[in-house]
This record gives C-alpha cells, sequence and structure tokens, in this order.
C-alpha cells in the first residue's frame, strides 16, 4: 500500500510560522525536534496526510541544511508499507533510490516517534521526486475538525519522470493523464520549474484561500 504522507515546507522560524499558519485560520501543533538538527509543527486533520513545517536549529546534518537553504515547499513524502520492495522496484527503473536509513523525533510530551527512509532522488529532499518513508507505527489521528489534504499541484521540469516514479512506488492513474492518487490524495503534475506550487485542503468550515511560504493553500468543502 502507498499513500501520500506529508509535504515538507521549510520556515526560518517556526514560532513566526506558526503565527502566520494561525493567522490564516490553520492550526500548526508543535510535532518536536529530529535529532538531525530540524523542528516542526504539523498541520493534521483525521486522515494521514498533512502538512509539515519544518526550521532548522544551527549545526545539524545533510536534511538540516537543506532546510536551511531552501525556504518555501521543500519536498514530499509517500508512504509505503514495505520500503524495500518498493526500492527493489525502482531499482530497476532509471532510478538507483538510496540506502534504507533510520529517522526518529522526539515528541513535546517525550514520545519518540520511528520510522524508515530512503531517497528517490540523488538530492536530499528534492523539490519534485517523493523520498520514502515506512512508519513503525503511525502518528495517531490529529483533529477531527482539522483539514483534510485533497491535492497537490507540482510544477516539474520532467513530467513524465515523475509519473513513472509515482507509478512504480505504487500511486493509481486517473482520467486525468496529468494526475496520480492514493484514493483520497490528488498529485496533479505540469510542466515547469518551481516545484509544489499549491494544496487544496478540505473542511467542513473552510478558511480563506492564501499563499504561506511559498504555497498557495486552496479550500474546498
Amino acid at each position: 500500500m502507498t499513500r501520500i504522507d506529508h509535504i515538507l515546507i521549510s520556515v526560518p522560524d517556526l514560532d513566526l510560522a506558526i503565527d502566520r499558519w494561525e493567522s490564516a485560520g490553520l492550526n500548526p501543533v508543535r510535532g518536536g525536534q529530529h535529532p538531525g538538527g530540524t523542528s516542526n509543527a504539523l498541520i493534521r486533520g483525521p486522515e494521514p496526510a498533512y502538512l509539515e513545517l519544518i526550521s532548522a536549529t544551527s549545526g545539524g546534518d545533510a536534511t538540516a541544511e537543506r532546510v536551511r537553504q531552501s525556504p518555501g515547499p521543500l519536498g514530499w513524502a509517500l508512504a509505503v508499507t514495505d520500503i524495500e520492495a518498493v526500492r527493489d522496484a525502482l531499482s530497476k527503473t532509471r532510478h538507483a533510490p538510496g540506502p534504507t536509513r533510520r529517522g526518529s523525533r522526539e515528541t513535546p510530551d517525550g514520545k519518540v516517534l520511528t520510522w524508515n527512509l530512503a531517497d528517490i532522488a540523488e538530492s536530499t529532499i528534492h523539490p519534485t521526486i517523493p523520498f520514502l518513508i515506512q512508519w513503525d507505527r503511525a502518528m495517531n489521528p490529529g483533529p477531527v475538525a482539522g483539514p483534510r489534504l485533497r491535492e497537490i499541484v507540482i510544477e516539474s521540469p520532467k513530467p513524465d519522470e515523475l509519473a513513472a516514479v509515482m507509478r512504480t512506488c505504487g500511486l493509481q492513474a486517473t482520467d486525468d493523464p496529468s494526475s496520480w492518487t492514493d484514493g483520497k490524495v490528488r498529485v496533479t503534475v505540469n510542466p515547469g520549474t518551481k516545484g509544489i506550487r499549491q494544496v487544496t485542503l478540505q473542511s467542513r468550515q473552510p478558511g480563506r484561500n492564501v499563499f504561506l511560504d511559498g504555497l498557495q493553500i486552496r479550500w474546498v468543502t
């Protein structure tokens, strides 16, 4: 099983970003600290897919440096149930996935969440090509009234390459040749160079359409 897991949005100052997003009607909840030198806040609803605001602290690993140097929409993740099987499938295409590595995050209440990660693209966190994540145990659902992610719009200089990656990873084609889906969240790919441009969120009480930290937020009911 493959599903859209989350979108990474790099912000220089997490506290200020939380204030901005709260002012726009969204409610980021602090997620905690990664050992590599980043901290985050999550915009979540009752479904698994979410938005992650991430900020680098001083020092840190290659991911922290990537976060520090690239404010705005940074990348996105596909959650899989068998990361080695997906890596094997990708290795039979033109991609050579990176090795599986461990990831973790300590939450504000002291719990530690753990997972496996693997890069598909050569760089750490790519603007269009997703990375893979396999959770040891999924997070509990977010607030019932929280937003549900419904669509990601990505500009890619190589739309066919991104489509092939999504197909190999297990996303399904739709009746629109530019879109793929996990059954709940649609990924629409347009030609271009700007990476992740827009998300559509669903809520019974939608907020206003707004542009935040390089990302267009669109609401539907």
